[in-house]
């Protein structure tokens, strides 16, 4: 750094005309303002004079599950042998749904996840879906026995490292 002090982080890119690189800078700490100095070299070692000076702040870790917008998860478009199942979260994440027997007990969020019913066995029907922020998105379940009532199990988790399931 400008005291002389050895830097958080350094590293080099290297770089093709008109392209762009990424490098990813880790072990920084949560929620706190860094600013990241540049400099160029060409391959005939001619270094840029000054630096160009980037300031970022990393984020605070999330810990908050996503919510479900007002009246989803649904599931509905019923067919003789399915129906659509329809989700949508308040950030970006991913929807889980389980189809088991009416009258089944409540699965927990991690049995719904992993595509199980209460007792851990194989939901009858089960999947995923990819959430954007406050955008729905939809599942077609087939295969189900006609005229047969069935309950749906949702869960949400979203895109934070570690994600959080609610």
């Amino acid at each position: 750094d400008a005291s002389g002090s050895a830097a958080l982080a350094s590293g080099d890119i290297a770089l093709s005309a008109n392209t762009e690189a990424a490098a990813a800078i880790t072990g920084l700490s949560q929620a706190t303002t860094y600013d990241i100095y540049l400099v160029a070299k060409d391959t005939d070692g001619n270094r840029q004079a000054a630096p160009a000076k980037v300031t970022i702040t990393t984020l605070a870790p999330d810990f908050t599950p996503p919510a479900w917008v007002s009246g989803w998860p649904k599931a509905d478009s019923a067919t003789s042998s399915g129906f659509t199942v329809r989700a949508r979260i308040n950030e970006a994440g991913t929807a889980y749904y389980v189809v088991v027997a009416a009258g089944s007990a409540p699965p927990s969020a991690g049995q719904v996840k992993a595509g199980q019913g209460a007792s851990g066995a194989l939901a009858l029907r089960s999947g995923a879906i990819a959430l954007g922020v406050d955008l729905e998105n939809s599942a077609s379940v087939t295969g189900l026995a006609s005229s047969t009532p069935y309950d749906v199990y949702f869960g949400a988790e979203d895109a934070a490292l570690p994600a959080n399931l609610q």
